[in-house]
């Protein structure tokens, strides 16, 4: 018994596993999405389940786009940590001020990689209803009007709008990835996979 906990500690020790949080939370996203038509499909009657489903899909789509960000922010911080003021590092790792998800976007993107992202643009106003959609479901908040919030729409709508958090989560995402100098204008092939 003593040595097969000894050889597993070892083995612990021996191994690592990396794992990019961004990428398996959009395949997360993906996965769900896969589920809930499968559900349909099958014209299975278990209407919270697809829902759950579909929830799923919109908080693994905000989540991999802001893991992406916050990625880029935290390795932006380390990198520089000798050269940055230390208010600085404070802002970005919030250690006195919490930074909403679109200040971390508007201004960590232009910060790391001087980009930015055009407010007016589509993909600025579809990644602003996405976050609509997350906030709703996690504050349990209809966006003050009864029964509109995403928890009651029918399964067809519901999957027009996990498709749509999906396309926006990969577009947002490229575009953090291409804007940091590094990556020469270039991301992992997981953000390419859409739904099917």
């Amino acid at each position: 018994m003593t040595g097969d906990a000894q050889s597993g500690a070892v083995y612990l020790k021996a191994s690592a596993t990396l794992v990019s949080m961004q990428q398996e939370m959009y395949k997360d996203a993906l996965f769900f999405l896969s589920e809930a038509k499968n559900c349909i499909a099958t014209k299975q009657d278990i209407p919270f389940g697809i829902w759950r489903f579909f929830r799923a899909v919109i908080l693994f789509s905000f989540a991999a786009t802001e893991a992406t960000i916050n990625h880029f922010i935290s390795a932006h911080i380390d990198r520089h940590r000798n050269e940055l003021p230390q208010a600085e590092i404070d802002k970005w790792t919030e250690k006195k001020k919490y930074m909403s998800m679109t200040n971390k976007l508007r201004e960590g993107i232009q910060w790391f990689g001087n980009d930015r992202f055009d407010e007016r643009s589509q993909l600025w106003r579809d990644f602003l209803e996405l976050k609509e959609w997350r906030d709703a479901l996690v504050h349990f908040r209809d966006f003050g009007r009864a029964n509109t919030s995403i928890a009651y729409l029918s399964p067809e709508e519901s999957l027009k709008t996990a498709e749509k958090a999906i396309r926006t989560a990969s577009m947002m995402i490229k575009k953090i990835y291409v804007a940091h100098p590094d990556n020469r204008a270039t991301y992992p092939s997981t953000f390419d996979e859409m739904p099917g």
